[in-house]
């Protein structure tokens, strides 16, 4: 997504909309889920960002961050 030039602090807000979303419709909890839980994906977008724009500079790729 960052090499690609996309911001990726958009799909942390993407995936807060998406929780958003899901707690009105009661979403099942996340062990009974074929999928991470919103809140699981937000923690890791969170997380895996910052190496990400590492690599992606290491790669000199064109990112916002730049």
């Amino acid at each position: 997504m960052i090499m690609a030039g996309y911001d990726p602090a958009e799909a942390v807000n993407v995936w807060i909309r998406m929780s958003e979303r899901a707690e009105r419709q009661n979403a099942p909890p996340e062990f009974l889920s074929t999928h991470p839980s919103n809140e699981s994906r937000i923690k890791n977008l969170k997380d895996w960002i910052p190496q990400a724009i590492v690599i992606a500079k290491e790669l000199n790729a064109q990112t916002l961050a730049n």
